[in-house]
């Protein structure tokens, strides 16, 4: 009986000496996984700085592509990029926040090309007109963007679109439709071209009326410039057959099948004749 609880006690001690042993190793396998990765923390963190740090990843070097409007030293201003820079610091959301800034800007991305290039690729607006509003004029992209006051140092030579606020408000459908006549009239290779037109009018009743530089106001409507665009060159040529083709005109093309061509209410050279004054097609 003595026997037995002897080897009973025994077993004990020895299954708590084995499970003590089975504890101070797996403590002692945390302690070491703790270490390693410290170690391996510290390493990390001392190659991260060594490399921001580093000499060799200065920016030595930053190119700018896609200039047309801007100059390469305006977009290195307005990123605030330097020769003391860590190519691999730069924060690139914020350099593309700071030169998006600028209202010329549609859209900048960052690359490096290591170990020392920057490069900037941005994306300017392609100006198509400018607008009214109130005594001030703006500029309009592609997009239909009206993106900035047009100042002295920007281009001059634009068509002008009028009449599409009305009581400070823009008219978006009359703004889309005189967009799509902006591209008809940019690809078109007979008159009127964008070049010879001066005036882009935007009215509720008569839709688009374009002025072109040579007198001609051309009532267009709100749809198919195109097809009606078409129709002016055979009208053209029968308004110089006719001598009519004289002075400031009036043509509405907004029925293709019956155009109305009258003379403008601007004052016509002397000498003109009376009856000259309207017909139709």
């Amino acid at each position: 009986m003595k026997r037995a609880f002897t080897r009973k006690l025994e077993a004990k001690k020895y299954r708590l000496k084995r499970r003590s042993r089975t504890i101070f190793v797996d403590i002692f396998r945390s302690i070491l996984l703790i270490v390693v990765i410290l170690l391996t923390g510290a390493v990390l963190i001392f190659a991260f700085n060594f490399t921001i740090s580093a000499p060799c990843f200065r920016v030595r070097e930053t190119v700018v592509r896609g200039c047309r409007e801007l100059t390469e030293k305006e977009v290195l201003l307005l990123g605030l990029v330097s020769s003391s820079q860590n190519l691999l610091a730069l924060n690139e959301k914020a350099l593309e926040r700071r030169i998006s800034a600028n209202p010329w800007i549609k859209s900048v991305s960052i690359g490096r090309e290591l170990p020392g290039r920057l490069v900037v690729q941005i994306q300017e607006r392609s100006v198509i007109a400018a607008i009214r509003q109130g005594s001030n004029l703006y500029l309009m992209d592609q997009e239909g963007v009206i993106f900035k006051k047009l100042d002295k140092n920007d281009e001059s030579d634009l068509p002008v679109l009028t009449g599409f606020y009305q009581e400070g408000k823009l008219n978006e459908l009359l703004l889309k439709n005189a967009r799509t006549l902006i591209n008809d009239l940019s690809s078109s290779k007979y008159f009127p071209t964008i070049d010879s037109v001066s005036e882009i009018q935007g009215n509720e009743v008569l839709g688009i009326s374009v002025f072109t530089d040579n007198g001609l106001c051309l009532v267009l409507g709100v749809d198919d410039y195109g097809t009606k665009l078409q129709r002016l060159s055979p009208i053209l040529e029968d308004l110089e057959r006719r001598q009519l083709k004289e002075g400031f005109l009036r043509i509405d093309l907004r029925n293709p099948l019956k155009v109305t061509v009258s003379k403008r209410n601007i004052p016509a050279p002397r000498g003109l004749s009376d009856s000259r004054q309207e017909y139709k097609t």
